[in-house]
């Protein structure tokens, strides 16, 4: 799990989503993380819910809250897909779709001794 800077709300703060946090969405959303990030149309609806999962550290636990809070965005010009990017970055960072997406996510993070137990992973599977 690697928490994402997401400072729209307020500065300094951090999105993250753990196997609590997943089981959470999944439960609310009726959907598989996987499905959700590859669907790659976080709507309005399953943004806030992401959002009030994420930042729930921050007491934004209310969907509600979380969507006042958007309006404010978009009314002061924040582009939709400058909120989304980050939600999806965290859902991936959570490690919950496979190393192998993570490291597509993460580069800077793949050592050569990952990239190998990775690709002997790979191998091992085929």
């Amino acid at each position: 799990m690697k928490k994402i800077d997401f400072e729209f709300f307020a500065p300094g703060q951090q999105i993250y989503f753990d196997v609590s946090r997943i089981m959470q969405v999944e439960n609310v959303l009726k959907k598989g993380v996987g499905e959700i990030v590859m669907e790659q149309n976080l709507n309005m609806g399953t943004l806030c819910v992401l959002l009030s999962i994420g930042l729930r550290h921050y007491g934004l636990q209310n969907p509600e809250k979380v969507a006042k809070k958007l309006q404010t965005l978009l009314d002061e010009g924040v582009e939709i897909e400058e909120i989304q990017m980050p939600v999806a970055k965290a859902l991936v960072a959570s490690g919950a779709l496979g190393k192998k997406v993570y490291y597509q996510l993460f580069p800077e993070e793949l050592t050569e001794a990952k990239a190998e137990a990775l690709e002997k992973e790979e191998n091992a599977k085929n």
